[in-house]
């Protein structure tokens, strides 16, 4: 099959929208979900570099730049700018117990005026998988996205192939919207 599954989970009711978040987003049982900062370049980096080999084929093909600190001290000011934006939020997933980075996930794309919508991209440790803590942590981040954010509809594109990926989103209550043909997985998995 070529082509990425596009997914879509609709909210129904309209909250307002809070000004910029700051600190933790939300804490769960396991996590602690909060939005990255400057001061986050060495644990990005190691996030990255550990997970190379597992995240290289769902991902785009990444260059040596991508896995320095001087890419991400630039990386993390932008996403700082595109939260005061309103544009793209990142949540970083934090084990409570030891504050381990162990996942990520990406809401971009928002667009606003009626259409309230955005785009969903996540990632997991290696050693992560399987346990849960994605789906824990996407259903916090998916309920700050409508809560919070005043956001109405989500979307997010899987590979096919991603089985888990693909139960995770239905797992969620997403449900598919259709194959988007002539798209090369690697250049848009989430």
């Amino acid at each position: 099959m070529s082509g990425d599954l596009k997914f879509g989970w609709r909210e129904t009711a309209s909250l307002s929208r809070s000004s910029a978040p700051v600190g933790n987003i939300v804490e769960t049982e396991r996590l602690v979900i909060r939005l990255p900062t400057p001061q986050d370049v060495q644990i990005t980096v190691e996030f990255y570099k550990s997970n190379r080999e597992h995240l290289q084929k769902w991902e785009p093909t990444r260059d040596d730049e991508f896995y320095t600190e001087e890419y991400w001290e630039n990386r993390l000011k932008q996403a700082e700018e595109s939260v005061r934006a309103d544009r793209a939020y990142s949540f970083y997933l934090f084990l409570k117990h030891t504050n381990r980075l162990v996942g990520i996930i990406s809401l971009e794309n928002i667009e606003r005026m009626a259409f309230q919508n955005g785009r969903l991209g996540y990632k997991v440790d290696a050693h992560f998988e399987a346990q849960g803590l994605m789906r824990e942590g996407m259903a916090a981040v998916i309920g700050y996205a409508f809560d919070m954010l005043d956001l109405r509809r989500l979307e997010a594109n899987v590979i096919p192939e991603n089985k888990r990926s693909l139960g995770l989103l239905k797992r969620l209550g997403f449900r598919e919207i259709g194959l988007e043909r002539g798209v090369s997985g690697h250049q848009r998995a989430c």
